[in-house]
């Protein structure tokens, strides 16, 4: 169901053999990107295609023989063998396109990314919030002055 959703928004997706190779997010894959390249921000791109759900399903997790792991086994095996464990967002079935403020978002999607924050650990420094380039709200932080030379507020203006 998650991909017939996806394929009526055609802006996102190709017809073909793989139409549809896409899922909810896996922060054990994340976190080990981020630990891995040693990512300081993230900029979270298409959130309003997220705008139609009453849930957003995230994977918090693997489980395997009982335990919750959190980050990416050692062993090839424990990794075919466990099962991802979701936790459920509450959505907000508002619409976010164009939004450029944000706190103009809808309060379950400035949750959805205060959560994602939390457990990668690195701030959402760009929010993408439809198909145009114009439509990013440019947050204040840190990583996004050092990566801008310091002209954040030429860039909002």
């Amino acid at each position: 169901w998650f991909c017939d959703i996806m394929k009526s928004m055609s802006r996102l997706w190709v017809v073909g053999a793989l139409s549809c190779v896409a899922g909810w997010l896996d922060l054990v894959a994340a976190r080990y990107s981020v630990a891995l390249n040693g990512v300081d921000a993230v900029a979270l791109t298409k959130l309003d295609v997220l705008d139609g759900f009453a849930e957003i399903p995230v994977c918090i997790g693997y489980r395997y023989r009982g335990e919750l792991l959190k980050r990416f086994p050692a062993e090839a095996r424990v990794l075919a063998e466990a099962k991802p464990e979701y936790r459920a967002m509450p959505g907000w079935r508002k619409q976010t396109v164009s939004i450029l403020d944000y706190e103009a978002m809808p309060m379950q999607a400035r949750d959805y990314v205060a959560f994602l924050e939390q457990e990668l650990e690195v701030p959402m420094a760009l929010v993408s919030t439809g198909p145009r380039r114009e439509e990013t709200i440019l947050r204040d932080s840190p990583v996004l002055r050092r990566l801008t030379s310091d002209r954040l507020a030429a860039l909002r203006a």
